[in-house]
């Protein structure tokens, strides 16, 4: 049984190129195929886009689906003239960008790529989206309330709370409402004094720094 990673897929170009790819992807979620037990639907596995671009399905990892599919895409009002698509995938253990990138040079070569990862058990929290490249991640959850350790009341540590594009200068800020003796410490030093407080057994949080990966070192 796998872990499953998350991962977020942006898809930037001009209008009749991003265009050109979600009409490809976007299909796929209206051809009725064949329903097998014990495998994924095929209407969201990756490999059936795979199949369904000529490529062979074989010679990439794909053992994952679409979880969240995108809207059409709208022209840009900045002078750029790009826009954008968004997908959500679950893969297992990894990304699987590689195929995306075969994908997009076989339908519509002129889209460029970005995503963020996350698989908390690998410890992979890779991107290569400026939105998340230096930033954070921060996860908390709350079973039980009376065992929030003191020093993280009233900051984002002490209740339920996600966001995965936390600045470091907003993370500093809500740390040192914890530690307010650390304002000498670096960031990655006061990460380390929360994880070692103690949340209890139904309590915890998580804090990662998005560790730059290009498109291109994904399998």
């Amino acid at each position: 049984m796998p872990n499953w990673c998350y991962s977020r897929i942006k898809f930037t170009g001009d209008y009749k190129a991003v265009r050109k790819l979600y009409n490809f992807i976007a299909e796929q979620f209206d051809i009725p195929f064949e329903r097998e037990p014990m495998h994924f639907d095929k209407n969201t596995f990756l490999g059936t886009f795979l199949d369904r671009a000529g490529l062979d399905s074989e010679r990439f990892r794909c053992r994952g689906q679409i979880t969240d599919w995108p809207g059409p895409p709208e022209p840009c009002d900045d002078d750029s003239g790009n826009c954008e698509i968004v997908i959500y995938t679950e893969t297992a253990w990894c990304p699987m960008i590689a195929m995306w990138l075969a994908i997009i040079k076989k339908i519509s070569p002129n889209v460029q790529l970005f995503y963020a990862s996350e698989e908390c058990g690998m410890g992979i929290y890779q991107s290569n989206d400026p939105d998340y490249v230096d930033n954070y991640v921060v996860d908390t959850w709350i079973g039980s309330r009376e065992t929030i350790p003191a020093e993280v009341r009233g900051t984002i540590f002490g209740e339920e709370f996600f966001e995965d594009e936390i600045s470091e200068d907003r993370l500093r800020d809500e740390l040192l409402k914890a530690f307010p003796d650390g304002s000498d410490d670096s960031t990655a030093d006061l990460i380390a004094r929360l994880d070692d407080l103690d949340f209890g057994d139904d309590n915890g949080t998580s804090v990662h720094k998005w560790e730059y990966y290009s498109a291109s070192e994904q399998d």
